[in-house]
């Protein structure tokens, strides 16, 4: 049985980062012999273990073999693989590193020169065989936002875009690596990556205009950010309940920007249900949004009490009827004052 160090926490060593959670790769051992070694089987379709003592993870090595579509279309042998082997499944060179329990490199892909030359790349075609790597990538993008992403690397996620594969991705999945890069990154260069590889639309098809998007993207913490998202997209991607009611009520700028809009979202949050739970939205909210929100706030209570909303012809810039609002209150004024001279 032989042990090695492999992956984030490796890349993150060589950075001068002490941060990534440790994980083991064990060459020349079976899943008998981790039993032995009481460790418990915690991976349901790949041969992961956990050390009971320090709760860290070990996998035996293995290779995977392409078998269908999807990430569930593979099959894998842990018998007689080296650690090259091992490492070749993996998505980038920079992941791509193992270390000794000597503290030896072992580096056969130049993870290490890539590192240093700040690129991001595949170490093989592999790379297309499970479509969550282009996701991966662009969210090791927004966390090395000065890296740059090989050519040949761009021309394959291309590929897998053209073959239909990125259609295969769950839900589950996308959402654990837009959290993640909430994380460990800045969410708004993840969705400029996915824009500038040309993979935006097929993954998130219920963005509409990016430039909207980028507005939401630069925002923390994670229930804004989904819950400033369109409504369809965090429904999608089985966002918590709370999150999707934030959606469901604030469905963003457009909405508000109409009079119907306007007094659909108020009467939205008549019940104390609905205000407890926008009390909270609120509270995520940036002070841009507080004062905006504030500001429509007033401009539809003056309007409730003379304006037929119904009536209005729909998409009805609400600012306009303010302002027509507004100078009707004027003139009523001044004939009043008018009439009394």
């Amino acid at each position: 049985m032989e042990i090695y160090l492999v992956g984030g926490y490796v890349r993150d060593k060589l950075l001068g980062f002490d941060g990534s959670d440790r994980d083991f790769v064990v060459v020349n051992s079976s899943v008998e012999e981790m039993y032995r070694n009481n460790f418990v089987k915690v991976g349901k379709d790949f041969p992961v273990f956990i050390d009971q003592e320090t709760r860290e993870e070990y996998a035996l090595a293995r290779r995977d073999k392409k078998t269908g579509v999807g990430y569930k279309g593979f099959m894998f042998e842990i018998k007689d693989v080296k650690l090259e082997e091992d490492l070749y499944r993996r998505d980038l060179t920079i992941n791509a590193m193992a270390m000794s329990g000597d503290g030896d490199l072992i580096d056969p892909y130049g993870g290490q020169s890539d590192l240093e030359k700040k690129i991001l790349r595949h170490v093989s075609n592999a790379f297309s065989e499970d479509p969550l790597r282009v996701l991966r990538l662009a969210r090791f993008k927004s966390r090395f936002y000065d890296f740059s992403i090989a050519p040949e690397t761009v021309e394959l996620v291309h590929e897998i875009r053209d073959s239909g594969e990125l259609d295969t991705l769950t839900p589950e999945r996308v959402y654990l690596e837009i959290e993640k890069s909430l994380k460990k990154g800045e969410i708004y260069l993840f969705f400029q990556t996915l824009q500038d590889l040309g993979v935006l639309k097929n993954i998130f098809p219920e963005v509409e205009n990016f430039e909207s998007l980028k507005k939401v993207a630069m925002r923390s913490p994670i229930e804004t950010v989904f819950a400033l998202l369109p409504f369809e997209l965090t429904k999608r991607l089985k966002t918590q309940k709370k999150v999707l009611h934030f959606s469901e009520i604030y469905q963003g700028e457009r909405d508000l920007k109409t009079a119907e809009g306007l007094h659909q979202f108020f009467n939205k949050i008549k019940s104390c249900k609905r205000l407890k739970e926008l009390v909270y939205f609120l509270d995520l909210m940036g002070e841009y949004e507080k004062n905006e929100l504030a500001r429509l706030f007033i401009l539809w209570k003056d309007l409730s009490k003379s304006f037929n909303f119904k009536s209005l012809e729909k998409g009805t810039d609400i600012n306009k009827v303010f302002t027509a609002f507004r100078i009707s209150e004027l003139k009523k004024n001044l004939d009043i004052s008018n009439s009394l001279e």
